[in-house]
């Protein structure tokens, strides 16, 4: 197991997630999550392609060598971005779809399967499940049990970017779940994410401690890494 999969099992990692704009935008709000304590850092693209993101953090990789740093590459499949970010030494991958659906499991799992058998140690994948931009579970337990064999992460959502989770959702999905790591990828805060400590162990956030969409505030960063941590 990822020697971060392990120390996140008994702890919280705070994951602020950059919405990548240039390289120079990118290194700046880089140094606001870490100088405030953050585990680590996710890159997203939403106004560049998968190939600048790439670009971007092969960069920051050079000059963040001892940091967390994982990838979001919203534009490529995510068998792509897994071979990707092996490839310059990134962490790990987020992705919207980890191809888990309760209702037709067979079929969906067969790419999920086929997502596992390219990853290695190295690189620690958060899949989506029961994911904003997928339609709605019915059974978020079940869907979080079927996702488990296939992810390092189970990575959930609320209903909309900003929106906070429903809690016996998550506690649904800790449920089903069972050992493996949970993470959240909206609607956290600093103010709220007490209530979902018990139950999930990685939180990716962007508006809840943002000054702007492309801008990390660093008091707010701060105040979310003080939450978890304390």
């Amino acid at each position: 197991m990822n020697t971060y999969a392990q120390a996140w099992k008994t702890s919280h990692a705070v994951l602020p997630v950059i919405h990548v704009e240039s390289l120079e935008q990118a290194r700046r709000n880089a140094h606001v999550a870490f100088d405030a304590g953050a585990d680590g850092i996710f890159l997203i693209n939403h106004g560049l392609s998968g190939e600048q993101l790439l670009g971007v953090a092969d960069k920051l990789r050079g000059e963040f060598d001892k940091r967390w740093i994982g990838i979001n590459c919203l534009d490529f499949p995510n068998e792509r971005t897994i071979e990707r970010a092996t490839l310059l030494g990134l962490d790990g991958v987020w992705a919207d779809n980890g191809h888990i659906d309760e209702d037709k499991p067979m079929r969906e799992q067969e790419r999920a399967d086929v997502i596992r058998k390219i990853l290695t140690d190295r690189v620690m994948y958060f899949g989506g499940v029961a994911f904003k931009t997928q339609r709605p579970s019915k059974n978020p337990w079940l869907a979080a049990k079927l996702a488990t064999p296939y992810m390092d992460v189970v990575t959930t959502s609320g209903p909309g970017t900003a929106k906070a989770a429903d809690l016996d959702k998550i506690r649904q999905m800790r449920g089903g779940a069972g050992d493996a790591l949970l993470g959240i990828a909206s609607g956290i805060t600093p103010e709220n994410v007490k209530s979902y400590m018990p139950y999930a162990n990685c939180f990716l956030v962007a508006s809840g401690i943002g000054s702007s969409w492309s801008e990390l505030d660093p008091t707010r960063v701060r105040m979310l890494v003080q939450a978890v941590k304390s």
